[in-house]
């Protein structure tokens, strides 16, 4: 799996924190950059493993599009911008 695959429980993987789920899902639809630059960078510098953060991330997309269905929905487009920073996706000085 790479950084940019969703994880695979079936092999084993850990499952998302749910309550980081549902905070990183809640700021994403209330499209609060902001607030989702801010729950990543302290669960991060908290000891949190940014795969762990991916994986909430995965999760949060999930029902996102689920609710969305075939429609585009701007709090996904807010969380893949999160992603994005997460991995390194992005402008120096702009990763978490």
């Amino acid at each position: 799996m790479t950084e940019t695959d969703p994880p695979d429980h079936a092999a084993g993987e850990a499952l998302p924190d749910p309550e980081l789920t549902a905070a990183i899902l809640s700021a994403a639809l209330h499209h609060d950059d902001v607030l989702l630059t801010k729950i990543a960078t302290a669960v991060v510098a908290g000891g949190t493993d940014r795969e762990h953060v991916l994986q909430a991330c995965y999760a949060a997309q999930d029902e996102i599009q689920k609710a969305s269905g075939d429609e585009d929905d701007p709090a996904e487009d807010h969380l893949l911008d999160l992603m994005d920073r997460l991995v390194g996706w992005c402008p120096p000085g702009a990763a978490i």
